[in-house]
């Protein structure tokens, strides 16, 4: 009856390694950037994001965080792309591959 599958729903890379740049006040930083990152069926999440040592036999969990809360919506009830954000704009500016909206 197909209610024991399992769905993936987020699709596109869930690893980043750090990218070092500025931010939108000049200050240096280290970040992790999921330009293609989406998630593919309506409804209403958070992500979990893990920053881990990786060993060649383990790794270490050194931080853990979770998103605000994002709603994905069905095709017909789309309200629209938002413009992108500043920091998303200044890392474009500075080489980083992501998609800036105006």
């Amino acid at each position: 009856d197909g209610a024991d599958e399992l769905v993936t729903v987020l699709m596109g890379s869930q690893v980043a390694s750090p990218i070092y740049c500025k931010d939108t006040s000049m200050q240096d930083g280290c970040f992790f950037i999921f330009p293609d990152l989406s998630v593919r069926t309506e409804g209403r999440y958070r992500l979990r994001f893990v920053l881990a040592q990786l060993c060649v036999m383990s790794h270490i969990i050194q931080a853990e965080c979770l998103s605000d809360p994002f709603t994905v919506y069905a095709a017909k009830k789309f309200p629209g792309m938002t413009d992108s954000t500043e920091l998303t704009k200044c890392f474009a500016r500075q080489g980083v591959k992501v998609m800036v909206r105006k």
